[in-house]
């Protein structure tokens, strides 16, 4: 008997672990996803055909070998997402056939089942992932965004039915007419996976956004002269709420901050499509990493000079200012800028702020990539 042979025997004869499984016959394809999906989604393994839970060879004809091999087929094709293919072959054991079939670990985590269950193998069994640890191998992975991030706990109930009606009518022209939003709907619109409800959905549907992401505030303080030494200010006020409350709240607290403009008293000192057209893409071009240390506030600064605005997070490289000067974008949370666009004065291709230097040059631009945030100074006139 060879080494491989020796190998195989001493393998099944320590028994099943999170490595190792052992099936005896053929079984459901939904029953063999849950398997090789919890296989992938840890470091890989191996599934041993003919053999018993408790290690006895048995082997197999092969009529139940070509089932298998038929069965392993239709499974990784249509039972498991994305697509697996395991490495298979039939191996004689004391005159007894058997089929392994070698999972890989995954190179596109995580895998779910056409069910959209997300699997891992533990020990002996396997366990549903968890929220958070689904959330956390799509951001490794590189497939999911920030603004994907699915949100522990959060529910459809946590969503503003009536703001996203206001959504669904102004996008497909249509009303929406459900009590409640249908899951399904917001997997197609990126908003969910699975059960999950994701960051994007939160943050511009959300009832009670900072429930689920404290740092979704803005903070803004009306200070009197130039510097932030004053202990008193002339108005001040901590802004909560999804993305759709921070605009139009924040608009609200700038524009009661700001003077009349003296060629037309109808009119503030900064035209109220600067004000927006920065509000809304800090909101929307922010950073949503998880690291609540490095994504604080978004921080409103008034003096009699000028408006800051701090956001949270410096430009992606290898974007720049010149970049954003130029109209060149780059979408940092392209989910929310799907909504936004529809539900606030947001368009994502990135004419805004070059019109509005064009328009009103008194505007500078601050990227710290040490401290991570971009910073807008607007100066009064």
């Amino acid at each position: 008997m060879n080494d491989v042979h020796n190998k195989i025997l001493e393998t099944i004869s320590n028994g099943e672990n999170d490595t190792t499984l052992f099936i005896q016959s053929a079984s459901k394809p939904d029953q063999l996803a849950k398997e090789i999906v919890a296989f992938s989604n840890h470091e890989g393994g191996t599934l041993y055909f003919g053999v018993s839970k408790k290690g006895a060879i048995n082997g197999l004809d092969d009529d139940a070998i070509d089932s298998i091999l038929r069965l392993l087929e239709i499974t990784t094709f249509e039972n498991v997402r994305p697509v697996i293919l395991p490495f298979t072959e039939k191996i004689s054991i004391d005159g007894k056939n058997l089929l392994l079939a070698h999972i890989a670990p995954g190179r596109e985590k995580p895998y779910c089942t056409s069910s959209g269950q997300f699997i891992i193998k533990q020990g002996t069994g396997k366990r549903n992932l968890h929220k958070d640890e689904l959330s956390d191998l799509f951001i490794e992975a590189g497939r999911m965004r920030a603004d994907e991030k699915i949100c522990m706990d959060a529910s459809v109930d946590d969503l503003d039915v009536s703001l996203f009606k206001k959504f669904y009518k102004k996008k497909y022209g249509e009303p929406f007419t459900e009590k409640h939003i249908p899951i399904q709907l917001l997997q197609n619109m990126n908003l969910a996976y699975g059960n999950g409800i994701n960051l994007s959905a939160i943050l511009m549907f959300g009832n009670n956004t900072t429930e689920f992401f404290p740092m979704n505030q803005i903070v803004a303080i009306s200070f009197f002269g130039n510097d932030a030494s004053q202990f008193v200010y002339k108005d001040s006020e901590n802004i909560e709420g999804n993305n759709y409350i921070l605009f139009e709240k924040g608009i609200d607290f700038i524009k009661r901050n700001l003077n009349p403009s003296e060629k037309n008293d109808n009119e503030l000192e900064i035209p109220e499509a600067i004000i927006q057209e920065i509000l809304v893409n800090a909101l929307v071009h922010r950073s949503y990493h998880i690291d609540y240390l490095i994504s604080g506030n978004i921080r409103i600064s008034i003096y009699d000079d000028r408006i800051e605005l701090e956001n949270p997070g410096a430009l992606v490289y290898p974007h720049s200012i010149e970049d954003i000067k130029e109209g060149i974008t780059y979408s940092r949370n392209k989910t929310i800028s799907s909504i936004a666009s529809t539900l606030m004065p947001f368009r994502g291709i990135g004419k805004g702020l070059p019109l509005i230097l064009s328009h009103y040059p008194d505007v500078e631009l601050y990227n710290d990539l040490e401290g991570e945030q971009f910073k807008i100074v607007i100066k009064r006139i």
